[in-house]
């Protein structure tokens, strides 16, 4: 028989576990810009953007732990054109500078999940929604000959980058509900500005979970 307090104990923890943990509610979701890594090519600049869709677990939002939602390639030229291709990864993946980089090898941008006890890990941004492993033949070329030289990594301040060789800035703005990453000419003679994502971060709740949709690494 349960006595009352015990009774009392099982209906603090309750309280905890739906209160506070949110067992058996709605998970609460939205979406981040977490990371972007840019090259800098011979035509211009290349930003990857990195999307996240972090939950609330114990009433904490971490935008960096969540699984990647989307994957943007941005190329913004001098002349202030640009294409944007978005990918939907189905696997888990980090955008994250000094864990991961973009490289160009080829015709593609690739992103490199090598470590240090592994071969390259290589993954081709290509014409699908999602990124497509490299071949053999594309990661015995990189083995041997490395990444192109006319593309390097832009160095930048986590979000913002700027590429005094090209005149082009890539910045992150905020908006009444949420946030953007922008490009934009430092050349006060060629001013232009495009806007290359555009996330809405208000929040939605499903019972899902962050990682149902995804395949292991």
């Amino acid at each position: 028989m349960f006595t009352r307090r015990r009774l009392l104990i099982l209906v603090a923890v309750a309280a905890f576990l739906i209160g506070v943990v949110g067992l058996g509610r709605p998970r609460r979701f939205l979406l981040r810009i977490a990371d972007v890594l840019a090259l800098e090519g011979p035509d211009g600049v290349a930003a990857f953007i990195q999307v996240r869709r972090p939950s609330r677990v114990a009433l904490v939002d971490d935008p960096f732990l969540g699984p990647t939602a989307y994957l943007f390639k941005a190329e913004v030229a001098a002349d202030g054109s640009v294409r944007v291709a978005r990918y939907r990864p189905r696997r888990y993946l980090t955008l994250r500078p000094g864990l991961t980089k973009i490289v160009r090898l080829g015709g593609a941008f690739f992103l490199d999940e090598s470590s240090r006890d592994s071969g390259p890990t290589l993954h081709r941004f290509g014409a699908g929604d999602d990124l497509d492993a490299a071949t053999d033949a594309e990661r015995a070329a990189y083995r041997e000959s490395g990444p192109s030289p006319e593309w390097t990594p832009l160095e930048g301040n986590w979000l913002d980058f700027e590429s005094s060789r090209h005149g082009i800035a890539i910045r992150e703005e905020e908006t009444e509900v949420g946030h953007r990453m922008v490009a934009e000419s430092t050349d006060p003679a060629r001013p232009w500005r495009r806007v290359l994502v555009d996330v809405d971060s208000r929040p939605w709740y499903a019972y899902a979970g962050p990682f149902d949709d995804l395949s292991p690494p």
